[in-house]
């Protein structure tokens, strides 16, 4: 119970900038939300506030001339928008406690693209600025309809789900100057969110019978009149959402320490340097929502769970949380699917996921594993999804990519796909990598790329590819480290990329950091190529003496009989890809013996030029394959180019002697 009691003290010591009560009720024939909100803001920056900023979400899907609708065009995750689905939220009273309203004051901006018909940031100036350190409470009237599902939030039939639907402030920040500013940005086709910390209590009612999953533990449940309403409470996280469902199931499961497999623990401990006991994780309560007909996915998603809190929590800190709550939409709903909130998150499955070969696939654990493991990148390091995506989002799938490995080796309840279908998730990521060079830097606004397919390569499998070249340049233990203080360090807080190359500053040396820092702040392109390979039979120069030619009289002759048995190599290597990074050459002889060269990969070409006793047979650039984030390993090898004569030569050489035995030939040339 140690683990549980840390946990516990964890969460005590987290500040609370924006804690939110909101009593609402949901009208499942309207698919409408009326509700009234308590927000107790505390103002975290050094200046003084003297307005206010809101997200209204729920916005971006009024119309289709909304930001988000220009981005989209309607679709969103192979959904599409329907013609009857708008949705919307209005405020309707905002005022301080024990102040004046503020509801005629309120404005809308869009600061990110200037578009006067989107709606999703409001703007409010107050009476009084509020110094920082101070608290404030303000009592928010709204009523809000959700959309028909093609995004994240909405209603599908009997299906409601309620994620970004109340008015949420945005992000109060110091300056180095000691001024500040909000930051709170329109909601786009590609960015995600960013809140501050605070406690959650929600009442939700919804028709009797109903089942509800939500962000936290449900503390109360009221039934009168055909309504009941749920109680939710959650401590220490940035967002809330629920789901209501008529015609769903509830399984309930559990993790405990005993679910982690030992060599997992004794892996991650000799990684991080640490006793195994010293990682001993807490109890979590599992729930999995989902439709009747699936219920046979349970088993597997609530095996995922166990897995994700295990790997994650061994090697980036404990879950905190007391409840974990995954919701699998139904058919028809699958926008909602896939996307990560605090202590729940959506899932994805449909039949076609119970029986092989498609079971094979394990596409929802796959999705599981990554929308829980958003519970440490994203939810308890709360870094600004809409400004630096990747720093969520690529740190997940590189943890996601190693967990779901683990969890499908060790743990998997169904059988993997048969090799050699079963195709390396890296070598995807590649192949993705190679489909789609050069758009912006990694480190750009969610709403810079060019198009979705670039967004979701730079911010995802990119920057995982990046963080793997990392790992195995620097080496498991030091990344492992690394990766493990910037979690501890920034539990709780909003990190940035900086945050992270302090880390691997620390634990992997400057030069890692210096990788890191370069590969994620360009457009840059890593890719090398062998471009010739030659060997010859060393012979003594011919012609005159280079020192005496400009001398009286005549020059001596250099002799020009055949030097030592020995061979002339030359290999020629090109960067054909923009990013200029060290690599590693490893030259292949005729009689097995090998020979590394390191190149620092700043020109756009290099050649390297040995002698040797025996003959070049091949070489390889990045012979280890340190650079998984190189896009195209395919030119990384080559044998070697014979001449006509060369050729001769290393045919006489292999099997003159066999002749000269023979009596067939006098030896070699």
């Amino acid at each position: 119970m140690l683990a549980l009691a840390l946990a516990v003290s964890t969460l005590a010591t987290v500040p609370r900038v924006a804690s939110y009560d909101i009593r609402a009720e949901l009208d499942p024939i309207s698919h409408t939300v009326t509700a009234i909100e308590t927000i107790t803001w505390t103002n975290p920056a050094p200046a003084p506030a003297s307005e206010l900023r809101f997200h209204l979400y729920l916005n971006a899907f009024a119309g289709d001339d909304t930001t988000f609708f220009r981005e989209s065009g309607g679709r969103h995750r192979r959904s599409r928008a329907a013609e009857d689905g708008w949705g919307w939220v209005q405020v309707r009273s905002l005022r301080l406690e024990g102040g004046p309203a503020l509801t005629e004051a309120l404005r809308f901006e869009a600061p990110d693209d200037g578009n006067p018909a989107d709606r999703t940031v409001a703007v409010v100036a107050l009476p009084h600025p509020v110094p920082s350190g101070r608290t404030i409470r303000l009592l928010v009237e709204f009523r809000a309809r959700l959309p028909r599902v093609y995004a994240r939030t909405g209603h599908a039939e009997d299906f409601h789900f309620l994620g970004q639907w109340f008015p949420k402030l945005g992000v109060y920040e110091g300056r180095p100057d000691g001024t500040a500013a909000w930051n709170c940005h329109q909601f786009h086709l590609n960015s995600e969110f960013y809140a501050d910390f605070g406690d959650y209590r929600v009442e939700l009612t919804v028709p009797e019978g109903w089942l509800v999953g939500a962000t936290g533990t449900r503390t109360a449940l009221a039934a009168a009149a055909g309504r009941q309403t749920v109680v939710f409470e959650q401590e220490a996280v940035h967002d809330f959402a629920a789901a209501a469902a008529r015609e769903f199931v509830e399984v309930d499961g559990a993790f405990s320490d005993a679910d982690v497999p030992i060599p997992w623990r004794l892996n991650a401990a000799r990684l991080l340097g640490r006793g195994p006991t010293s990682l001993a994780l807490p109890p979590v309560r599992l729930k999995v929502l989902l439709p009747a007909r699936l219920r046979p996915l349970a088993p597997r998603i609530l095996a995922s769970a166990r897995a994700t809190l295990a790997h994650y929590g061994l090697l980036y800190g404990a879950y905190p949380y007391r409840t974990l709550t995954v919701v699998v939409p139904p058919r028809g709903a699958s926008g909602a699917g896939g996307m990560e909130y605090p202590t729940l998150v959506t899932a994805g499955g449909s039949w076609r996921d119970l029986l092989p070969p498609r079971s094979w696939l394990q596409l929802p654990e796959q999705v599981a594993i990554h929308e829980i493991g958003h519970q440490w990148f994203y939810g308890m390091l709360a870094s600004n999804e809409f400004v630096h995506p990747w720093l969520d989002e690529g740190l997940n799938t590189f943890s996601e990519m190693r967990a779901h490995a683990a969890f499908r080796r060790d743990l998997a309840p169904v059988p993997r796909l048969p090799s050699p279908l079963n195709l390396d998730r890296w070598d995807l990521a590649r192949y993705f990598l190679a489909a789609y060079p050069g758009g912006e830097p990694i480190d750009s606004p969610a709403w810079a790329f060019r198009s979705t397919n670039e967004y979701f390569l730079d911010s995802y499998q990119h920057p995982a590819l990046i963080l793997a070249t990392a790992e195995r340049l620097i080496g498991e233990a030091a990344f492992a480290r690394a990766l493990r203080a910037y979690a501890d360090g920034n539990r709780f807080r909003h990190p940035a990329p900086g945050d992270l190359l302090a880390a691997f500053r620390v634990h992997g040396g400057a030069e890692a950091a210096s990788f890191l820092e370069h590969a994620l702040s360009t457009a840059q392109v890593c890719d090398f190529a062998i471009r010739s390979v030659r060997t010859r039979r060393s012979r003594s120069p011919r012609g005159m003496l280079a020192p005496d030619a400009g001398l009286a009289g005549d020059p001596p002759a250099r002799d020009s009989h055949d030097a030592p048995d020995t061979w002339e190599n030359l290999v020629e290597v090109t960067r054909d890809g923009t990013m200029a990074i060290p690599v590693v050459i490893e030259l292949e002889y005729a009689d097995g013996t090998r020979e590394r060269v390191t190149w620092d990969g700043k020109a756009s070409f290099h050649r390297i030029r040995t002698t040797s006793p025996a003959a070049l047979r091949s070489a390889r650039v990045d012979p280890d394959g340190m650079l998984l984030v190189e896009i195209d390993r395919s030119d990384n090898a080559s044998a070697v180019e014979e001449s006509f004569v060369a050729r001769a030569e290393l045919w006489l050489d292999t099997f003159g002697a066999a002749f000269a035995v023979a009596g067939l030939l006098g030896g070699t040339p």
